[in-house]
């Protein structure tokens, strides 16, 4: 079974094609009569995929190395990589969710929300915790919010 990566967002954000020929990140848009929509607080839902096609490609450091092929340690890395970027750069327009859960459980009810920043998506190793909802502030409204209070000092 697979691991489903979504991201939400009140603002839409932008889609990132699977290239079929040189497998990487993506996002696509998710449709509207989709169960894991029910997760989210705002209507722009998206799903994240690595270099796998899903979301497995999401972990890295959590297997043996002589059960992977040579170079999927850094692929993995890179999935990772350019999904905390991906993240960075939404939360640069408003605050974001993601939320990871098992290939056709997306109905099932999250099992916490945390407060997060995109940092937390890598490090020496990593992996997603299943229905977990991260939720990353925007910058622009920490960046407001810092600004009010400086001028109220």
């Amino acid at each position: 079974m697979c691991i489903a990566v979504y991201l939400s967002s009140p603002s839409p954000l932008p889609l990132v094609p699977w290239r079929e020929e040189n497998p990487g990140f993506y996002v696509d848009e998710v449709q509207g009569d989709d169960a894991v929509h029910s997760h989210f607080t705002w209507p722009n839902v998206y799903y994240a995929g690595s270099h796998e096609g899903c979301g497995c490609g999401f972990a890295y450091n959590q297997m043996p190395n002589h059960l992977q092929e040579p170079d999927d340690e850094v692929r993995r890395r890179a999935s990772v990589a350019a999904l905390r970027q991906y993240v960075t750069e939404a939360t640069a327009v408003g605050p974001v969710q993601l939320y990871a859960c098992w290939e056709s459980e997306q109905a099932l009810p999250e099992k916490d929300r945390l407060a997060a920043s995109p940092d937390v998506l890598g490090g020496e190793s990593f992996d997603f915790v299943q229905f977990r909802m991260l939720e990353f502030p925007g910058t622009r409204s920490r960046d407001r919010t810092a600004a009010g209070q400086q001028d109220r000092r």
